[in-house]
């Protein structure tokens, strides 16, 4: 009787020790991470992209036209950590203050109304100077890249454009403009019309400035130039 009566007793206590020890199995995670970083471009233009013209003599500009300032270049290299195909977008940050016999576009930028870089008046887009004395405008600057001086990674790269966000580019003209109102710029190899990948891009920025007729300018005051464009990096 003693036995038979144990029995079930032992059994019960093994198949509650054998629960116990299920549930309290231990357990460690395997976690992987981390983050596939892209490549990181930096555009650097020499004296941190200023250019000072210093005092500009008032009775020498001519009354009934528009005046055009020396140009003046700056050496332009954008780097990249990895090489990756980037682009160009400009953008006035003195919105509304471009002279012109036109207007200006979304980023600012409307047609100088006098001949710039070799190309007819009306041809080149140009930004704003600034204002003085609250709205009056100033005159205007335009930019571009001397088309012998760009290279990419040591090689010979030429101009390329686009007008629809980077979905397609065409071939532009040597030493065409930068500032754009719908349009990218990149560079390819020669003939081809695909931006080309690359870890350092080096070239001149040569910016050619105008002033506005000096009979709408108030020459009794000092006038401070004041332009000023962003060139922001797009990845293609």
């Amino acid at each position: 009787m003693h036995k038979k009566f144990q029995l079930p007793t032992i059994i019960a206590v093994i198949f509650s020790l054998s629960s116990a020890c299920s549930m309290a199995a231990e357990s460690v995670d395997l976690a992987v991470s981390g983050t596939i970083a892209p490549a990181s471009c930096t555009p650097l233009l020499a004296s941190n992209g200023e250019i000072n013209y210093g005092q500009i003599k008032g009775d020498a500009l001519d009354q009934n036209n528009y005046n055009l300032l020396e140009s003046r270049q700056l050496a332009f290299t954008l780097t990249c950590s990895a090489p990756a195909a980037v682009a160009l977008r400009a953008i006035s940050a003195r919105i509304g203050s471009t002279v012109t016999e036109g207007s200006e576009g979304s980023r600012g930028f409307a047609p100088a109304p006098i001949a710039l870089f070799g190309q007819a008046a009306g041809t080149i887009p140009a930004a704003g100077l600034g204002y003085y004395d609250t709205n009056k405008k100033i005159g205007g600057l335009a930019a571009r890249l001397i088309s012998a001086d760009t290279q990419a990674d040591s090689k010979q790269v030429s101009q390329l454009v686009s007008n629809n966000n980077g979905a397609s580019w065409t071939a532009a003209t040597a030493g065409a403009p930068l500032l754009l109102n719908d349009g990218l710029t990149s560079w390819g190899t020669a003939g081809s019309q695909t931006p080309v990948p690359f870890t350092q891009l080096t070239g001149n920025m040569e910016v050619q400035p105008y002033l506005d007729k000096a009979s709408n300018l108030s020459l009794t005051r000092a006038i401070e130039l004041d332009g000023l464009v962003t060139f922001e990096v797009v990845y293609l």
